[in-house]
């Protein structure tokens, strides 16, 4: 499941030809995340016995997300940063809706990346983060 999440939440190459390996003959699924990635998560996951709860938190929240969440007010002195990743799942969030989003101070599209972002590409995620803070700082 975990393999299955980070092959298809990712800019992950698709096609046979377009498949990277590092110098020790490891697959890179995208980015800087690579196989060991995968096998560190999973063993997280499983033996902390988290799987379960893992799944639920997906399950049982991303109904709510999608309807209930939406219909939320964002105060205006509350500063908000948004970066749409590449290959992120887009689902509701749409950042020229006012009533959620009253004070954008970031926003940015970039080339690459996915859900897991901050695995695939730590340099640009952290980036992001310390622009976003220095412009709330303004």
């Amino acid at each position: 499941w975990i393999y299955e999440k980070y092959l298809s939440w990712t800019d992950s190459p698709n096609k046979l030809s377009e498949i990277k390996y590092d110098d020790n003959g490891q697959r890179i699924i995208s980015g800087d995340l690579n196989w060991d990635d995968v096998i560190m998560t999973a063993c997280i996951y499983w033996l902390n016995g988290r799987v379960t709860s893992g799944l639920n938190y997906y399950i049982e929240n991303m109904g709510w997300a999608m309807t209930t969440f939406t219909k939320y007010y964002v105060p205006e002195n509350v500063k908000i940063g948004i970066i749409k990743w590449e290959d992120i799942i887009e689902r509701s969030f749409d950042p020229n809706n006012k009533y959620h989003f009253r004070n954008i101070v970031m926003e940015k599209k970039m080339k690459a990346g996915g859900h897991f972002a901050g695995l695939e590409r730590p340099k640009e995620y952290v980036a992001n983060i310390a622009e976003f803070i220095k412009k709330c700082n303004e």
